[in-house]
């Protein structure tokens, strides 16, 4: 019997204890969270950055609230992988001791079939310390919102293609509702395509005549789409 993702999607978001992890703290490198700070932030199988970034990939538009929206969210629904170690035991302490109980800022990510989940825009190690005592909602404010449709999109190869007037285009994929992009410029990571592909995202081979030589295309992490995303 297999794996239904998107079940596992609806449960929310996980915190595993990684062994070993150094905690060193890097001050200035969020990719580096969970070596960093011993714990691995997930939802369903997928580390909740990655989950992120290709939730921007296939984002067809984005509204910046005005006002944005003060409400309390899922705590589960918030999407934030703590990267700093000092800064999460500190947001943990300060939790237990009724500190600092400031909104977190969010980006609502809405993907059909899914619940709305949130990206960190601040507050990344406040909301990881709400999940940590157990808390089931937290005071937020959400200040923009995406709106996700995995149909309109294709993988050819891995080249990310909207889908218009029967039309297929290479996109960006930290900006897939922006302009159309050269075909080396909308190369995913494999790391993406797989979450695409959980998703339920259809995948081609590349067209002969447009095959890239991946060896040298220009490939996105998953850090520079989170930080493009918000």
């Amino acid at each position: 019997m297999g794996i239904d993702i998107m079940e596992c999607l609806r449960a929310g978001v996980t915190d595993l204890r990684l062994p070993g992890a150094t905690m060193a703290g890097f001050e200035n490198e969020r990719q580096a969270g969970p070596s960093s700070t011993g714990v691995m932030s997930v939802i369903g199988p997928i580390q909740v950055d990655l989950f992120v970034a290709a939730a921007s990939a296939i984002a067809i538009k984005r509204v910046e609230l005005r006002p944005s929206e003060q409400v309390d969210v899922e705590t589960r629904y918030v999407l934030a992988q703590p990267w700093r170690f000092d800064g999460m035991v500190d947001a943990v302490r300060c939790r237990r001791d009724g500190l600092r109980d400031e909104r977190v800022q969010l980006t609502r990510i809405h993907i059909p079939g899914l619940p709305d989940m949130y990206s960190m825009i601040e507050g990344c190690h406040r909301a990881f310390a709400a999940r940590e005592s157990g808390d089931l909602v937290m005071a937020a404010d959400v200040q923009a919102a995406i709106f996700c449709d995995v149909s309109a999109f294709c993988i050819e190869g891995r080249v990310l293609m909207r889908e218009m007037d029967g039309k297929r285009s290479p996109v960006s994929p930290t900006h897939a509702f922006g302009s159309l992009l050269a075909p080396d410029d909308a190369v995913l990571t494999l790391d993406i395509i797989y979450v695409l592909q959980a998703l339920g995202i259809r995948i081609f081979p590349a067209q002969r005549k447009a095959r890239l030589d991946m060896s040298v295309g220009k490939t996105v992490t998953a850090a520079s789409l989170q930080q493009n995303l918000v």
